[in-house]
């Protein structure tokens, strides 16, 4: 059922693609509908018979695939001008204006906008140029690591509330709520919208003690997304998330277990966390660079040489800044605490400037 689930799911995307390469427009609606309401009868007719009915079915789906692009308005933006959307641009502008207060210099004011709210309109060329030359951009792109990041720290924080199945389902609930309530605030974007569909599902799974399936959870976010704006599957940032995820699901496992051999070989004497971390994170970062590198050089053109000492430097310095830079946005009324998170944030930030230039020279 699994694979036929994905198969489908497969045809649905795919008849989505071919619509965009073809530029459908809404005059391919009418024979589009035509073939669909030949198709249905014809199922009906022919479910007794495998070897003709499941490609049926499969053309089915490549068809309400084509459908769905021949639907929708060849200038839709994935942020229409409605009541989330703009509720969520006023929650920008409310936690930027936080950010402002919270810190004194101008660097570290338009870092912190752009790691926490994805607003780059005031980051220097210089300083942009140095996360793409270091190859870590990726960090300032509101994506699936933010989310992965602000999940786990709420987790967490949360984890005083017990392990019985009833707490299991308050905590899913509000940690649920919480990256909805970060997916609203960063517009939906396609990356931030697949973490979320992905964490919410893994952890629905836990709660109805049913295996995980990370390639279901991946299909299933992508149908969600291209369901709602089928024109984000063009999207680099779309792309480039998923192609990422894939890498990390598909070869992670072997790579990780591999880790352990060899430590537990190595390090009989020693703990062998810090050492299983560091390598953990050369190993996501390495297969993320590996899994993204045709789109990259397809799109850009070039790829950092130095990607994986940069993301290993980086990636941990960007999320304490994260944790930080929120906490005293949110502190800052209180007199010694708000003050405290402000400075070390501020110091934070400042020293993640300095890294990327460093590394991006």
């Amino acid at each position: 059922m699994k694979r036929i689930g994905a198969t489908l799911a497969g045809c649905y995307l795919g008849g989505i693609s071919l619509a965009l390469c073809f530029a459908v427009s809404q005059r391919a609606l009418p024979p589009v509908i035509a073939l669909i309401s030949l198709l249905i009868p014809l199922l009906f007719l022919l479910r007794g018979k495998k070897e003709l009915f499941l490609p049926l079915v499969c053309s089915l789906f490549v068809l309400v695939g084509i459908q769905r692009v021949a639907l929708s308005d060849r200038n839709f933006t994935p942020r229409l001008e409605t009541y989330l959307t703009l509720a969520g641009e006023k929650i920008r502008e409310k936690l930027g204006e936080k950010i402002e207060h919270s810190l004194s210099s101008e660097e570290s004011r338009t870092l912190a906008k752009s790691l926490l709210i994805g607003d780059r309109r005031n980051l220097s060329k210089s300083l942009r140029g140095s996360f793409t030359s270091a190859g870590v951009s990726h960090t300032l792109a509101l994506s699936g690591m933010h989310v992965g990041i602000i999940w786990s720290l709420i987790s967490i924080t949360l984890s005083f509330l017990g392990v019985s199945r009833r707490l299991k389902i308050v905590r899913a609930v509000a940690v649920s709520f919480i990256i909805l309530f970060y997916a609203l605030l960063t517009g939906f974007s396609p990356s931030v919208s697949r973490a979320c569909i992905m964490l919410s599902i893994w952890k629905i799974g836990d709660l109805i003690s049913t295996p995980k399936s990370r390639y279901s959870s991946i299909i299933l976010a992508a149908v969600l997304i291209c369901s709602v704006n089928p024109y984000a599957i063009t999207n680099i940032g779309f792309q480039l998330s998923f192609c990422s995820v894939l890498g990390i699901v598909a070869l992670f496992p072997t790579i990780e277990r591999s880790i352990r051999v060899v430590l537990k070989r190595r390090l009989k004497r020693f703990d062998g966390k810090a050492a299983h971390l560091f390598l953990s994170t050369m190993a996501i970062s390495l297969i993320c660079q590996i899994a993204t590198l045709p789109i990259v050089l397809w799109k850009f053109g070039s790829i950092s040489a130095n990607f994986l000492i940069s993301n290993i430097v980086t990636v941990p310095l960007v999320t304490v800044s994260i944790y930080t830079t929120a906490a005293s946005a949110l502190m800052q009324g209180l007199p010694v605490i708000g003050s405290l998170l402000s400075t070390l944030a501020e110091n934070l930030l400042t020293l993640l400037a300095q890294v990327v230039r460093f590394l991006g020279s």
